[in-house]
């Protein structure tokens, strides 16, 4: 029954009896658990959402692939070091991206597929992400620090495009904020589509040198010819660690650019909305890129960069299922700069797996109205 209706009050054997058809019913659903060989990619590493392995999974829709870089890394507000640097500097920056992969999968176990097929109440009374999408893991791509970065980017880039197809959604897993260079790249040169791109992010990230680090990917993507800066947008921009020459170079470019405060004043709805109306004029599809030092380190504390009074949990969610249910087709979305070894009782690895596991459901959900509507392809096959 509907919340705040009350019905007929049922006896002790009416409530067991519905208690008995419930796992009967349960038991006969396509989801149902059975012996295998677990999914695992290496070590105790699972796939994430223990879906099957991408070769397994030729018609699968959304791939789920790590790529573990952590490049050129800030020693504090004037030096640099290379990437093969492990200098933990305890209060400016912190190292350790390269374990974001593992950790969000490990995490990605509280949304197991095999539990209930990825049911989402909050999307639909009877919405399984299952239903509608199917997702494989195309597992880590191998990161090689002695050759050039640009040439190891570039290869990480063509085995994900060979992932993808023409037609498959890519979720990044990163590794520092260099990635989404990599993952707008390969979903452009795979689906043959111009993009827009929503970031969510405390910083500008608009240098120019070094070419290949966490603060450049923007001006690689515009260097190439990836994306126009007219259809590239931010949303929570915030704090003292963005530089005199990212912010002169939002304003030459003409970046879209909502503020934190921006946020509080209007609504994290408001400014998506606004955010997508300025970028997806004359474009294909929408790219979604999250550093998740957005977010307030009291929800996410393994940051490489933290700062307080970021966004909420709930904000991001909302932000990203927004984006998806008004925007355009999301052919990707990737994540950035966590810091396992900073986490707490992997509640930041959590909320990470949780961000991407709401973008598959949105793709899923986006499938199931289009369909709904006369529109779509109809069910998945299970």
């Amino acid at each position: 029954k509907a919340a705040g209706k009350s019905g007929p009050k049922r006896g002790k054997a009416a409530i067991e009896a519905a208690f008995k058809r419930a796992s009967d019913t349960a038991a006969k659903s396509p989801y149902r658990v059975v012996r295998r060989v677990e999914r695992i990619l290496y070590e105790d590493v699972p796939t994430f959402m223990e879906a099957p392995y991408a070769e397994q999974a030729p018609e699968a829709d959304v791939v789920v692939v790590g790529l573990p870089y952590e490049g050129v890394k800030i020693l504090d507000p004037r030096r640099f070091l290379p990437a093969l640097a492990t200098h933990q500097a305890p209060i400016y920056s912190r190292t350790g991206a390269t374990g974001a992969p593992a950790a969000i999968r490990k995490n990605s176990i509280y949304y197991s597929l095999d539990h209930s097929g990825g049911l989402m109440p909050e999307r639909g009374p009877d919405f399984q992400i299952a239903d509608w999408i199917q997702v494989a893991d195309g597992g880590d791509i191998r990161i090689d620090y002695e050759i050039d970065p640009e040439v190891m980017l570039h290869r990480a880039g063509d085995r994900i495009e060979k992932l993808l197809g023409r037609d498959r959604a890519l979720i990044l897993l990163g590794g520092d904020d260099t990635i989404p260079y990599v993952g707008v790249r390969s979903v452009v040169r795979a689906h043959k589509k111009r993009v827009a791109v929503l970031k969510f992010d405390s910083h500008y990230d608009l240098a120019w040198e070094p070419r290949y680090w966490a603060g450049s990917q923007w001006a690689r993507c515009f260097e190439g010819g990836y994306l126009d800066p007219a259809n590239f947008a931010e949303i929570g921009i915030r704090g003292t660690r963005n530089s005199l020459a990212w912010h002169e170079a939002a304003r030459e470019l003409d970046i879209g650019i909502w503020t934190l405060q921006d946020v509080e004043e209007k609504g994290i709805k408001q400014c998506v909305r606004e955010a997508l109306a300025r970028i997806c004029r004359n474009v294909d599809a929408l790219y979604l890129s999250l550093d998740l030092d957005v977010i307030d380190p009291a929800f996410l504390p393994a940051q490489k960069y933290p700062d307080p009074a970021g966004l909420t949990a709930r904000e991001i969610l909302q932000a990203l299922r927004l984006a998806i249910d008004e925007g355009p087709q999301v052919v990707g979305f990737d994540m950035a700069c966590l810091g396992p070894d900073f986490d707490i009782n992997g509640l930041g690895s959590q909320l990470a797996a949780r961000c991407a596991v709401e973008v598959i459901a949105g793709l899923g959900w986006k499938k199931a109205q289009g369909a709904k509507a006369g529109r779509g392809k109809g069910r998945k096959t299970r």
